[in-house]
């Protein structure tokens, strides 16, 4: 059985259709990327999953249980919005951090409002995080790389079964972006389960176990890496991979 199922997920703004019938699974421990164009609706695909927007058709099934679909999508209570998020994490482009707080503090704050104390925890994924000596520091004191860290490290302090990252290095210069997917890279090795968003192609072959392109709302081509990034069968694909520099 497959950790997450997506089901024939379709979604419209303003009459205009953002999803077209996407449907893939993802097993324990896999790491999906997604890759395509702006605009082709990955982001939107990512919102859906987390329920940070609702889908109008299909279903996500996670652990074999429907957790989204025709049955839920009217009426669905904050509580149970909120439960069902706790599965998935989500990373930010933009790191999403509270000023406020120093790094260690933003990791925290989501348990500790409900009662948590998982202060050693967040000590132990800074540290994973190269960010054992930046603790105390607050967002302004960090480079965009180290706040992108801090970011995964709170979104993985939640302990999630899905870890959903949303072009995790857009907002970061080449230098930053390294750091970022070396890490990425290492959650990876640990078989957390992921979907990875990324423009980042050869990472996207190198770290994904499979490989999604998104064309206007729709999957075009699905498989591993080798077979969608290195010999593509569709023109679109094809055409997307040669205006894209990579090594």
């Amino acid at each position: 059985m497959s950790l997450l199922e997506i089901r024939n997920l379709g979604k419209t703004f303003a009459e205009k259709k953002i999803l077209r019938d996407i449907s893939f699974d993802l097993n324990k421990g896999e790491t999906l990327s997604i890759i395509g164009s702006s605009g082709s609706g990955k982001t939107t695909l990512l919102r859906c999953i987390n329920l940070l927007e609702m889908a109008d058709e299909g279903q996500i099934l996670l652990n074999g249980e429907v957790i989204y679909g025709a049955m839920k999508r009217n009426g669905m209570k904050e509580d149970e919005i909120a439960k069902i998020r706790r599965h998935f994490g989500l990373v930010f482009q933009q790191f999403n951090l509270f000023p406020q707080y120093t790094a260690l503090q933003n990791v925290t704050l989501a348990s500790k409002l409900k009662g948590i104390d998982n202060t050693e925890k967040a000590l132990n994924l800074l540290e994973q995080m190269g960010l054992s000596d930046r603790i105390d520091y607050y967002p302004h004191q960090l480079s965009g790389g180290q706040q992108q860290r801090v970011a995964i490290a709170r979104a993985l302090a939640l302990e999630p079964d899905v870890l959903c990252f949303d072009e995790p290095t857009s907002a970061l210069d080449p230098m930053l972006t390294n750091e970022v997917l070396k890490v990425i890279q290492d959650l990876a090795r640990k078989k957390m389960t992921m979907i990875v968003v990324t423009h980042e192609i050869s990472f996207a072959r190198q770290v994904s176990d499979r490989v999604i392109y998104m064309d206007d709302g729709e999957i075009v081509e699905a498989g591993t890496s080798r077979e969608v990034i290195d010999s593509p069968k569709d023109e679109r694909t094809r055409k997307f991979l040669s205006s894209i520099i990579y090594e």
